[in-house]
């Protein structure tokens, strides 16, 4: 039987799918959130480890990543500040999603330009939410920069 989360049936304002880039190292909440994802419309790319995270981003074309913090090979905060730092992957939003709770890593998060921070464990509804929010978000930046002089 097929885990059911509800989310393929029900309305969604504004609701466009995406690719997501998903870095999590826990193999049971990677299948979880891609499952929950999936079945939100989306695309998910999963990456076990912060050096194949690096290594899809440059390869595929994502409208997001999520990240965990503690990733194998490279933190989920290197992973965000390469991705930042490179012209044609800085306008990706990245989401954080972790169960660490060191009071600086929202902050470190933000500064790196992250868009949201989620603290686990958390509801599907709560992740195909933050993910829709920050989304709609970045296409509504893309659209005032692509209709600006």
């Amino acid at each position: 039987m097929r885990a059911n989360f509800g989310f393929a049936e029900r309305t969604r304002i504004n609701h466009r799918p995406g690719h997501i880039l998903l870095a999590e190292d826990s193999l049971e909440i990677a299948k979880l959130f891609s499952l929950a994802l999936t079945q939100a419309g989306h695309q998910v790319s999963v990456a076990y480890d912060g050096k194949l995270a690096m290594e899809l981003l440059t390869k595929q074309c994502v409208n997001l990543a999520i990240l965990d913090v503690n990733l194998p090979e490279a933190d989920g905060f290197e992973v965000c500040r390469f991705l930042k730092g490179q012209d044609d992957l800085r306008h990706v939003p990245v989401i954080f999603c972790t169960g660490r709770q060191h009071p600086d890593d929202q902050i470190r998060a933000r500064k790196l330009g992250a868009s949201a921070f989620l603290n686990k464990p958390l509801t599907m509804t709560e992740l195909i939410t933050a993910v829709d929010l920050v989304l709609q978000e970045s296409r509504t930046v893309g659209l005032r920069s692509s209709s600006s002089p």
